[in-house]
């Protein structure tokens, strides 16, 4: 099987890549409204994204703005969403619902057990690096970022 054709210009992309990192640094984490949902054993899978105040509709007319937390799953790439007392909301596509915390974690995690990782599996620098590594061996490019700048790198062999 020959390795994809990269669709766009990797150096241009990591360009506008780096110019989207240096607009984040600096801000500052709040693990807290997920460490009020997510049980200890399961936190090192998740990454915080940002924080962003939302309306919320409660009723028929009667909606409410509430700030969420956004963490996303480092495996799943699925979001978990949090507001400050450990309320989870599912976006619908127009709104932000309120879901039962359970509803919500099952949605984060869908899908981790048939890649082969539990739960308890961490988003960590080995886990990345080894699959930034099957990823170049399968032919892909990749660009990683940081605010030190944007690496890529190209398919192995």
């Amino acid at each position: 099987m020959d390795a994809p054709t990269p669709q766009v210009d990797a150096q241009a992309l990591a360009s506008h890549v780096d110019r989207f990192v240096a607009e984040f640094v600096g801000v500052n984490p709040n693990f807290r409204p997920m460490c009020l949902v997510v049980p200890e054993e399961w936190r090192d899978g998740f990454m915080y994204m940002y924080s962003q105040t939302c309306q919320i509709p409660l009723a028929i007319g009667v909606t409410e703005y509430r700030e969420l937390f956004f963490y996303k799953h480092g495996i799943t790439r699925k979001y978990l969403n949090v507001d400050a007392e450990g309320r989870c909301y599912h976006w619908t596509g127009k709104t932000y619902l309120p879901i039962p915390a359970a509803e919500a974690l099952e949605a984060a995690f869908k899908g981790l057990e048939d890649m082969g990782w539990t739960r308890e599996t961490a988003y960590s620098d080995e886990f990345i690096a080894a699959r930034n590594e099957a990823l170049a061996r399968a032919g892909y490019t990749l660009l990683s970022s940081s605010p030190q700048g944007t690496e890529i790198t190209n398919p192995v062999g």
